[in-house]
């Protein structure tokens, strides 16, 4: 991140973030019909990206110089921050109901493209910030 807003009592800044997802069934982005069998060619589990983050300090500084009004002076602003958040991602695509990965195609299901259907689903973020 490259220096931080301040905004509502809290820092604002920009992270990098790997989440990954937390549910059992895959995010889909490609599946196809192979000789009658649904065969997968590209999930999205995992991904990294950019954040807006928002953070606000906990500190004690019990040793350090004080201003008059008794706030604490710090000295210099770099910091790197580590952070867990829960992402949500509430159109995600993942096989249609009664289509599984790597099992004949259900009799209904006609053509080469296979049924995806829109999901909510929930993932963990690790989040690493930067201010200098």
């Amino acid at each position: 991140m490259y220096g931080t807003t301040s905004w509502g009592g809290l820092n604002w800044g920009i992270g990098i973030s790997l989440s990954a997802d937390i549910g059992r069934q895959s995010h889909v982005v490609t599946a196809t019909n192979v000789g009658g069998i649904v065969r997968v060619q590209e999930t999205q589990d995992v991904i990294v990206g950019f954040v807006l983050e928002a953070h606000y300090f906990f500190v004690e500084p019990y040793n350090w110089p004080r201003k008059p009004d008794g706030q604490p002076i710090y000295k210099g602003n770099a910091s790197w921050n580590i952070g867990l958040g829960l992402r949500v991602d509430p159109r995600a695509k993942v096989l249609g109901d009664g289509i599984v990965a790597n099992q004949p195609v259900p009799v209904t299901e006609t053509g080469t493209e296979i049924r995806l259907k829109t999901s909510p689903r929930y993932g963990i973020m690790v989040l690493s910030s930067f201010s200098f």
